[in-house]
């Protein structure tokens, strides 16, 4: 029941909204997902509960009451429910006026570069602003012309981070101008954008991915591609090229992760949401919402510590197993307000790479 909820509930909540059925202001739901009951039990069909997000205080009586309306009174009076008031979560894409220099642990020029490190758009992001964010992986169109041809994968708003004016064909630097890379130092591209995933800004309807894709260069002359498939694992202090997994595999509650960032490094966390419905406020300085399915949400193993930072968008998910088996797409981070838990959000891979219609690169 809860897993269908997650599909549900989110367009009868809006509809309630925007007819008068809930006052405004009684309960700003931000997002709706499915997780565990009771985290110190395991995961199973008696152990899952409704999350419901907000961004104001309320009791679980308060938010049944409210729901009691788009779910009808009995079904909100007695599935379980998990109320988290959170803040406004934010893309995590690092965005400045000016070079910002060293922010983060990788932000700078590397052939061939490996993923987890710097890159972004040759454009600005808005007027007189520049951002960047994380190569993910590398992989592989699956049909057409880009059967075979090999492509950086990460998030849209990396990428083609201008709404307006981001088109097929725009090149793709490393580092990202946040860094400090020039947009017309030839030295700094790794190639050109090829692929975004749709994403339509009406606060209804339920968008599969913010994701994209790049050609990567080849050098003319030596035959290596500007980038490497092998990912940066420097937790030990030291600058280690790693394997990412051949295995996708689905998130689940409880399973730990790590990911390999521009901003924060290697990180890691446990999924704590499976699916979650989730809108995003002013979204890549739109002034519109965007609404995600099945969002991940990964929570970090202490409080205080967060899994991402700005500049961390396009990393990618995977086991933390010692096979780095891939799980999801990271794209924006947030705190609950009561106990400062920060949460990293990412897309299930398997969702990527249908999508973009590409396999992923793997092994060494």
């Amino acid at each position: 029941m809860a897993e269908y909820l997650t599909e549900s509930l989110w367009p009868r909540v809006r509809r309630e909204e925007e007819s008068g059925g809930i006052a405004p202001g009684t309960l700003n739901v931000r997002a709706v997902g499915l997780t565990l009951a009771d985290e110190s039990r395991p995961a199973g069909r008696e152990n899952y509960a409704l999350s419901v997000a907000l961004t104001e205080p309320a009791t679980e009586e308060e938010v049944r009451g409210v729901l009691a309306s788009p779910l009808g009174g009995e079904t909100a009076s007695r599935i379980p429910i998990r109320v988290v008031v959170s803040e406004e979560p934010r893309l995590d894409v690092a965005v400045s006026p000016q070079y910002e220099g060293a922010y983060g642990k990788r932000g700078w020029c590397v052939r061939e570069a490996p993923c987890g490190m710097s890159i972004g758009t040759f454009r600005e992001c808005v007027p007189g602003y520049v951002d960047g964010g994380t190569l993910g992986c590398l992989a592989r169109g699956k049909s057409g012309e880009r059967r075979g041809q090999t492509l950086g994968l990460s998030c849209r708003h990396v990428l083609a981070s201008n709404w307006n004016d981001s088109v097929i064909g725009d090149r793709i630097l490393q580092q990202g101008r946040f860094d400090g890379s020039k947009p017309d130092d030839p030295k700094f591209e790794v190639g050109v954008l090829e692929k975004m995933s749709d994403i339509v800004l009406d606060g209804n309807t339920k968008n599969l991915a913010d994701a994209a894709t790049f050609a990567a260069n080849v050098d003319q002359q030596t035959g290596k591609l500007s980038v490497d498939r092998r990912i940066v694992d420097d937790v030990t202090g030291k600058y280690l090229l790693v394997p990412l997994g051949g295995d996708i595999k689905s998130p689940e509650d409880g399973m730990k992760v790590g990911k390999s960032g521009r901003t924060t490094g290697v990180t890691f966390g446990y999924i704590y949401i499976i699916k979650e419905t989730r809108a995003f406020q002013n979204f890549m300085h739109t002034g519109r919402t965007a609404v995600f399915k099945d969002v991940i949400v990964i929570k970090n193993h202490r409080k205080g510590e967060r899994p991402s930072k700005p500049g961390d968008s396009g990393s990618v998910w995977w086991t933390d197993d010692g096979k780095r088996n891939p799980v999801g797409l990271h794209f924006a981070g947030g705190a609950t307000v009561a106990d400062e838990w920060w949460h990293a959000y990412a897309f299930p891979m398997r969702t990527i790479v249908q999508v973009l219609d590409i396999e992923l690169i793997t092994g060494r």
